[in-house]
């Protein structure tokens, strides 16, 4: 249910391939990790930060990273762009467009107020009450700050990605981004409303069980919502 999932739109060949490119990023939970050349790379990477008696948790080496793979990011495209006769040199800035703001999308908001509620939720389930199952709130607090925190960023992405391949599909490009982004958040919000749905259910916490019901109903709205807007029909 974690980590990567093929979309029912990709061949199967194609998401063993690279299922870092369906993934949420629950990389520990992740039946494909032995395959993902992601995970694998950064396995390698924090190991190496280890033996140089570095802590691969600091944000020094998150900074690193992103240096690194910006690097890299930076060569494919010049490769790239010499493939296609691009020269990257007479691009002007104004030639690019500055993306909407993502309190410019319904939706957005929609997912983002959807998180701050997540997130009180989650910091409320601290509390234990004498007689609760552990394991059950301890498992729905990790599923729930997951994806409060993945979801309101992929909403976006996906609804920007959607515009951005509706002009490319008049070229006969075709990315299917969004959609994919949009598959990752659906999977998130039904893993949050099953958890939910749990918690509502476990007696020790009745005073929450209101908030977990209708915090599970909205996760679930907003679902239907998103596989509507991309047309996806997964749910």
């Amino acid at each position: 249910m974690f980590g990567a999932c093929k979309p029912p739109w990709v061949r199967k060949e194609d998401f063993l391939k690279t299922p870092f490119n369906y993934c949420d990023r629950w990389c520990e939970r992740c039946q494909f990790k032995h395959i993902c050349r992601v995970f694998q790379r950064e396995q390698k990477s924090k190991e190496a930060w280890i033996k140089q008696g570095k802590d691969p948790n600091s944000l020094d080496y998150v900074f690193e990273t992103v240096r690194e793979n910006l690097e890299e990011t930076a060569k494919l495209l010049k490769k790239d762009a010499q493939k296609w006769g691009i020269d990257l040199d007479e691009i002007e800035d104004f030639d690019c467009q500055l993306l909407p703001e993502p309190e410019e999308f319904p939706l957005c908001n929609l997912a983002f107020k959807f998180s701050q509620k997540l997130e009180k939720l989650a910091d409320d389930l601290k509390l234990v009450p004498e007689g609760a199952d552990e394991y059950l709130i301890l498992e729905g607090i990790k599923v729930i700050s997951h994806y409060q925190s993945l979801i309101p960023p992929k909403v976006y992405r996906a609804l920007i990605s959607k515009a951005e391949e509706e002009e490319e599909k008049k070229m006969g490009i075709y990315v299917l981004d969004a959609e994919t982004s949009a598959f990752i958040v659906i999977r998130g919000l039904l893993a949050v409303a099953e958890v939910l749905k749990n918690l509502a259910l476990h007696r020790p916490l009745g005073v929450l069980r209101k908030n977990c019901l209708r915090l599970a109903k909205t996760s679930l709205k907003l679902a239907e919502m998103i596989d509507w807007e991309f047309n996806l029909g997964v749910i």
